[in-house]
């Protein structure tokens, strides 16, 4: 029964909601690992009263982990937040030393391959503490840490395998599921995931974590004010809860509302006084001239929150909002010392990145799109359909830009979208090692580009609207440009260029919200840039000269009637006067730059990296003394 209550064909994978129009397949090896948790699944269909009573016998049973390991596992995750792994290794191995039972040593060694982010490593032993536990609460806490891992890898589906499986061993467990509710939307599967959640809503009707992460999620996916009115009921019900001041907050600043968004913060912040946020909040509020002194009580107390004996995750949040705050009192020689220490701790996170491996999945996305593939498949999977991409390095004025464009009245915001590029990804993984000659692979690899097409039609289905065109802003989206040439060819391309220092020193001195890890060491952001201008370069070497626009911030700043004219014009659209009061629009903005687009454009930001010379040597070396034309383009 449990199998059929999936709605699983045997041969076809796992498919969700299979008669809805935003179904979600899984793949049919994911889908044999389920077959064997089918008959688990029927637990999940049960009443709540039976999960709450089965949840509390087992608790009455039998406790999760031995008191001595339960200890021994606060205690080392203790350590590892304090960034002493070395420390918490060797408190593993005085507990194996003791005779505990082996599963739960491979759990501890797991979490310590975890941090040193050796997730293959990590998987394996998790695996191996599945296979000898015995307790099903514990194969559960197991199974929801291998679906962290497994997500953190960039392997979705088994994450999402994971999560089902440690759900359905303890179903009255609620972070199990809100983890399964947050990969799904991740996935592009948000009515499903907000489903699991309304459902968990009824079992912990006492619990605000469900309906919180619900206005998460609605947040996360443009749906600003149904997650926005969510917030403010939940806040009604529970005032006192930080976090759901602080996440609306995130909201409001996102909505524009930037007074709104302070106070938020600054209440969130007073709740929980331990609460990280800190770099998030000097961002969002602007500091009087008598609030920005050394003898302010507020900087001491980033001050105390960034030494040594703090945990590491609060250090990088007060070292990134000192360095702000510092930036803005003018002493450069603090700021840049807390922006360092700042950044050396949050690059510590990303232990596999590998800056040559990523030059090296550059080269081989440019090696595949060459100039004979291009001629080969120009006209094979073309669609009619013609988003405006704006793209470049992060920091470049990728979101300036975009808030230009949609301040038109013909023009839809789509913001940062991921469809592209993880369709991209998933087919450079196939077809990098591709026989162009070989009449078989030639058309498994059209119907690979028809995919694309197809599935990122379908979800850019609520920006199209006729007479109108629409956005798709990813700075990281100019690697996929040969791709978007053979499949989007009415699509406008918008390259968006700022001077390279100015570019990698407001890199390094922004907490991205997630990934960007070469972004936390200054060699490796120049040997990106470097690699990002080879890619740019490749592209003009064997498409058009009009397919894409370079976008200059510089002339943008200083002659912004001219060049948004010139903007409007590539995009075939007519000039409109809007454009220019582009800081009025209503939209929510997720990036970085939330806070700047609100504001009427401003010189300070150009030619920044001056205040900050004398340390940028190793980039200035790197970048070389003009690696970008001179700004003089019209």
């Amino acid at each position: 029964m449990g199998w059929a209550a999936l709605g699983v064909p045997l041969h076809a994978g796992i498919m969700l909601n299979p008669n809805s129009e935003r179904s979600f397949r899984i793949s049919p090896e994911v889908a044999a690992k389920l077959r064997d948790a089918a008959q688990m699944h029927t637990s999940l269909m049960q009443s709540k009263q039976r999960a709450q009573q089965q949840v509390a016998t087992e608790t009455r049973q039998k406790p999760l982990l031995p008191p001595a390991v339960e200890t021994a596992q606060v205690e080392i995750q203790q350590l590892i937040t304090y960034g002493k792994i070395q420390e918490a290794e060797q408190r593993i191995i005085v507990l194996e030393a003791s005779g505990t039972h082996e599963e739960y040593i491979l759990c501890l060694r797991a979490i310590i391959a975890r941090e040193h982010s050796d997730h293959q490593n990590a998987i394996l032993l998790l695996r191996k503490a599945l296979e000898k536990t015995r307790d099903i609460r514990l194969a559960a806490n197991l199974w929801w840490v291998l679906g962290q891992i497994s997500d953190e890898a960039g392997d979705p589906q088994e994450a999402v395998y994971a999560y089902f499986k440690a759900h359905a061993s303890d179903p009255g467990e609620l972070m199990y599921v809100m983890s399964l509710a947050t990969i799904l939307a991740k996935q592009h599967h948000l009515e499903e995931a907000l489903a699991l959640l309304r459902e968990q809503m009824k079992v912990h009707a006492l619990d605000p974590a469900p309906a919180a992460l619900i206005a998460k999620l609605l947040v996360e996916n443009d749906q600003h004010d149904i997650g926005l009115a969510t917030l403010n009921e939940l806040i009604t019900k529970y005032p006192n809860i930080a976090g759901l001041h602080y996440n609306r907050a995130a909201c409001l600043q996102m909505m524009g509302d930037i007074e709104k968004a302070t106070l938020d913060y600054e209440l969130a912040l007073r709740l929980d006084p331990n609460m990280d946020g800190h770099s998030q909040y000097v961002h969002a509020r602007k500091f009087s001239h008598e609030e920005l002194s050394y003898d302010n009580m507020y900087i001491q107390m980033l001050e105390r929150r960034s030494q040594t004996d703090m945990p590491v995750n609060t250090r990088i949040d007060a070292d990134f909002a000192l360095a702000k705050l510092y930036d803005l009192m003018g002493d450069f020689d603090r700021a840049f010392a807390h922006m360092h220490t700042g950044n050396d701790l949050k690059r510590s996170f990303f232990k596999q990145y590998s800056i040559d491996a990523a030059k090296g999945e550059i080269t081989k996305i440019l090696r595949l799109y060459d100039r004979h593939f291009i001629e080969r498949f120009r006209t094979t999977a073309a669609s009619e359909l013609a988003p405006i991409f704006v793209l470049g390095m992060p920091r470049s004025g990728t979101t300036l830009t975009e808030q230009i464009l949609v301040a038109h009245s013909r023009v839809n915001a789509g913001s940062e979208m991921v469809y592209l590029g993880e369709l991209a990804d998933e087919f450079i993984k196939t077809w990098t090692d591709y026989s162009v000659e070989s009449g078989q692979q030639h058309a498994k690899l059209v119907r690979g580009l028809k995919h694309i097409v197809s599935c990122y039609t379908e979800r850019t289905a609520k920006l199209q609207a006729p007479g109108k065109r629409f956005t798709d802003k990813m700075p990281e989206n100019y690697l996929n440009i040969g791709l978007i040439y053979l499949l989007f060819p009415n699509a406008s391309i918008i390259h968006c260029q700022r001077q390279p220092m100015d570019i990698c020193l407001s890199c390094y001195e922004h907490l991205f919200s997630k990934g960007l890890p070469y972004s936390y060491d200054m060699r490796e952001l120049g040997e990106y840039y470097m690699a990002y201008l080879g890619a740019m370069q490749h592209w003009r070497s064997i498409l058009p000269e009009n397919f894409i626009l370079d976008v200059q911030y510089e002339q943008v700043v200083e002659d912004p009637k001219n060049q948004i004219r010139r903007i409007l014009e590539y995009c075939r659209l007519d000039y409109e006067d809007a454009c220019l009061d582009f800081h009025k629009v209503k939209r929510s903005v997720k990036t970085a730059s939330s806070v700047q687009v609100r504001q009427p454009l401003y010189k300070t930001s150009v030619n920044r990296w001056h205040k900050y010379r004398k340390y940028l040597g190793l980039l200035i070396e790197i970048l070389g003394p003009d690696p970008v034309p001179d700004n003089n383009q019209n």
